[in-house]
Formats: C-alpha cells, structure tokens, sequence
C-alpha cells in the first residue's frame, strides 16, 4: 500500500481535478509536503482523514483502495489530524496507555471514563467512522 500521492492521484480517488487538490494543500485544508523538484505529495493518512471528513471520495475509502484492516486508525491517530482535532491529551488517556483498538468498547467495559474526551462516545468523529461505517458494512453484508 502507498505511503503517499500525488495530486493527480489523489484527484482521481476524490473525482476532482488536480488542481482541486492543489488550491486544498494551499487553503492547507488537505495536508501535503513538497518534493525537493517542488511537487505535492500527500499522506495517506492525511488522505483517509481529509476523505473522511469532508466526505469528498469515501468511495474510495469505502473500497479499501486506501486502508485495510492492517491500517485501523486508532483513535489518537484519528484525532492527531488538524482535520479531526478536538484537544485530546490522547498521551495520558488509558486507551492509549493500552493500545486499545477501539476506545468505545473500553467504556462499554468501564475502563475508559471519558477523562480526556469532550463528547460522549456517540457524539465523537471517530466513533461515527470508524464504528457506524463498521455497523453499516455489516448490515450490507447480511443483506
């Protein structure tokens, strides 16, 4: 799997033009580092997260084009993106701590108490894509 994308690329996998993705990393909506010849490149990552957010190519997302179960997102890796943000001291948290796959379920268990989190577990981004979107691929499945 690719660690990081060019612009056209990236333009392919979110149905736009290059320069979309271009005027994106310069708004500095989409986060992306130049090559010495002065050439964008995007993160995967960074990828996932700005998909995710902004809804633009969850397509592609959504067909493990981008992620696998080998690349999960735990949830401070979630919230360390400028896109998905919400002031998580996530060092400190016990999911971290652990190395928890999933926080929700620490607190379905009572180990995580919501110490470093401002919303509940069903208000929170990550809950609503990493858990809903797993919710929804299996009701498909069953289908």
């Amino acid at each position: 799997m690719k660690e990081y994308y060019s612009t056209v690329e990236v333009a392919k996998l979110c149905s736009v033009t290059r320069f979309s993705v271009i005027n994106w990393a310069k708004q500095q909506i989409l986060k992306s580092t130049k090559t010495p010849g002065g050439h964008r490149r995007i993160h995967r990552v960074d990828l996932i997260s700005f998909i995710k957010t902004y809804k633009i190519g969850i397509d592609a997302v959504k067909s493990e084009k981008l992620i696998s179960n080998s690349d999960f997102l735990r949830c401070w890796e979630f919230h360390k993106s400028p896109a998905t943000s919400d002031d998580h001291n996530c060092k400190l948290c016990v999911v971290f701590l652990s190395d928890t796959k999933k926080c929700y379920t620490l607190r379905e268990h009572g180990a995580h108490q919501k110490i470093f989190c401002k919303s509940s577990c069903v208000e929170c981004g990550y809950y609503k894509t990493i858990h809903l979107d797993q919710e929804a691929s299996k009701e498909t499945v069953s289908k």
